[in-house]
């Protein structure tokens, strides 16, 4: 990115990049927990680009992971990148949501074929309405998270011992952030030296987008999630495949048609069992 000369645009600047990059953290650990679960044992054999490195605060041995708490945690940082992506300067907010929509994808491409489409893929919703603030709050996100990723267990649900842990976690991941947003502020503005983006490439920007788009289209019975995709990432990254509405649609009609004629087999087969 080009050479910034206010002070403040670089600290906020540096602000949005540690709460991606901490974002990318959390779906790293839960593409990591999906893929153990999976496998049922061993480790993650995709690349990593933010796990284990220094803003990574997280002590798995004396907090296991659990699948609610993985999840959870994309959703806090989805919520904490909404409050850090408001520009004054509608020309830097393009040109800043042009890096952070390529580097995700960029992210999203080292998915590759042979990685299910599972509830990484899912969050993309929630995190590019975050980034791109369309829309008016953090309940906005909420409800986007619950729409197209999980009915997340509201804290209100919860007996009073999981409220306290909830709350406490909570407080805890907040803090751990705040502490290390505010630290690398604090070095940027004693060094005088211009921000430094983090990059998370792990393929290119069109697999990601294709991987994205394919899984939209998987997930969901509406062109609605995959057409909401496109939009929102052909709006700042050039380059990208078209994927037409036409396209789209017809994408789904032989998705749900392949659906159908699956499920009239399976009856016919259980009823000529049954005789």
């Amino acid at each position: 990115m080009s050479k910034l000369v206010q002070r403040p645009i670089q600290v906020q600047l540096q602000g949005l990049d540690n709460v991606f990059h901490m974002m990318i953290i959390a779906l790293e650990r839960l593409e990591a927990f999906l893929m153990i679960r999976r496998s049922g044992g061993g480790v993650s054999q995709l690349p990593t680009t933010a796990i284990k490195t220094d803003r990574d605060l997280h002590d798995d041995k004396k907090n296991p992971p659990t699948l609610s708490g993985v999840m959870k945690e994309v959703l806090l940082q989805c919520s904490a990148l909404f409050f850090q992506t408001e520009f004054d300067d509608e020309e830097l907010f393009t040109k800043t949501m042009r890096y952070f929509f390529s580097d995700l994808l960029e992210w999203y491409g080292g998915r590759g074929s042979d990685v299910p489409y599972d509830e990484v893929d899912r969050y993309i919703l929630p995190i590019c309405v975050a980034l791109s603030r369309q829309v008016d709050s953090v309940a906005g996100i909420m409800q986007v998270c619950e729409m197209y990723v999980a009915n997340m267990s509201r804290i209100e649900d919860l007996d009073d011992e999981g409220k306290e842990k909830a709350v406490r976690e909570g407080l805890e991941s907040l803090i751990r952030g705040m502490e290390a947003v505010n630290h690398r502020k604090e070095m940027l503005l004693e060094s005088g030296e211009d921000v430094k983006l983090t990059t998370h490439k792990r393929g290119s920007a069109v697999e990601g987008f294709n991987r994205l788009m394919k899984a939209m289209i998987s997930f969901y019975d509406t062109s609605t999630p995959a057409k909401r995709v496109r939009n929102m990432f052909t709006s700042y990254v050039e380059g990208l495949p078209e994927f037409s509405d036409d396209e789209i649609e017809k994408e789904i009609s032989s998705k749900l048609k392949d659906d159908t004629n699956s499920l009239t087999t399976s009856s016919t087969q259980d009823n000529s069992n049954k005789n």
